[in-house]
């Protein structure tokens, strides 16, 4: 009786090399979501007069908006030189 050839399996990483790679992807995603909001809070509220209570004109949300995604940009995580493409 012939037995049926066996088939490898790819390596798959291990439980906690999965984890790291997680943990690592919220604290860099996670602090840039924060930093983000909170600049884009601080245009809204440096941006508006207080005095009238009134809402933020277009221009203010729209340069919030504007300075958050900068911000989004900026921090995202950058490649070493090891890993860039050549």
């Amino acid at each position: 009786m012939m037995h049926p050839t066996r088939t490898t399996f790819p390596d798959i990483p291990t439980y906690s090399a999965i984890c790291d790679d997680i943990v690592t992807y919220v604290i860099t995603n996670g602090t840039r979501t924060v930093l983000a909001i909170l600049v884009g809070v601080a245009v809204l509220v440096f941006g508006t007069d207080g005095s009238d209570g009134g809402d933020p004109s277009q221009g203010v949300v729209v340069l919030s908006i504007a300075a958050g995604a900068i911000v989004w940009y900026i921090t995202r995580p950058q490649k070493s030189g090891a890993d860039k493409p050549k």
